[in-house]
């Protein structure tokens, strides 16, 4: 991956995982490099989520993020990290069951008990 895109995508997780963080129901939030996952808990209970890293999303992007999202069961749900989520693309996330967090603070989380529809 040449370096612009990766720090790009460093860029992206480090903000995404502190807006995560910031809210007031989580207590642990854990990011495991190698497998890409995301383990978070609070008194409501634990969630696991496996990222995909996206800049600039555009909506042929976004059908093939969720395609191949919901064609891989790895016993995590999949977590959209994402620099903006318009208002448009999170309709579609939130139709297609896509939990997401962008760099502007907008998430969509939502694992029973856990919802979190901003």
């Amino acid at each position: 991956m040449p370096e612009k895109i990766r720090k790009k995508s460093d860029d992206i997780l480090k903000v995404c995982l502190q807006n995560i963080k910031n809210t007031d129901v989580m207590q642990s939030v854990e990011y495991e490099p190698a497998g890409g996952r995301i383990s978070m808990s609070g008194a409501w209970g634990r969630a696991e989520y496996r990222t995909y890293i996206k800049e600039r999303l555009s909506n042929e992007m976004l059908s093939l993020l969720i395609h191949h999202a919901k064609s891989l069961d790895t016993g995590a749900k999949p977590l959209l990290l994402s620099d903006y989520i318009n208002l448009n693309i999170a309709n579609v996330l939130h139709r297609n069951g896509m939990e997401f967090v962008d760099m502007a603070g907008n998430m969509f989380l939502k694992q029973s008990p856990l919802y979190m529809p901003n």
